[in-house]
């Protein structure tokens, strides 16, 4: 049944509906990927300043680093991989179990997967800290 529409405006029709639905389909594949890409950058921000908090309060002299080094470490449980948790995790026991924190492992890490998700070139496990007084 093509209700007197002319075969020609039928075809017409068919082209605008599947260009309309095609321009659509496109507009919402391309948003779903800008917020994963959004989702991973701001992922990756909040996993490199922990990377720098934890680094930095490390192998330091006299306090005031806590409150940061806990907010990082719970960066680090919310939204690292899962080698980061248990690494975090090991953190956790050793400071509860002892009151020291070896931050090495969990540096390493973070570095590695951070390097991974950046697109960086492994590069050596060794890890040094530099302390100027």
């Amino acid at each position: 049944m093509n209700w007197g529409v002319p075969a020609e405006l039928w075809g017409l029709l068919n082209v605008a509906v599947g260009a309309l639905l095609g321009a659509v389909l496109t507009m919402y594949a391309s948003s779903r990927s800008s917020d994963r890409s959004l989702k991973k950058a701001q992922r990756v921000s909040f996993l490199i300043d922990a990377y720098r908090v934890i680094e930095d309060s490390s192998l330091r002299v006299g306090g005031g680093y806590e409150r940061d080094f806990e907010k990082a470490m719970a960066s680090i449980h919310l939204l690292g991989d899962e080698d980061n948790v248990a690494e975090a995790e090991k953190v956790f026991r050793s400071a509860k179990a002892t009151g020291q924190v070896d931050v090495k492992d969990l540096l390493v890490s973070l570095r590695r997967s951070l390097r991974k998700e950046l697109g960086l070139k492994h590069i050596s496990d060794e890890f040094f800290h530099i302390r100027l007084q």
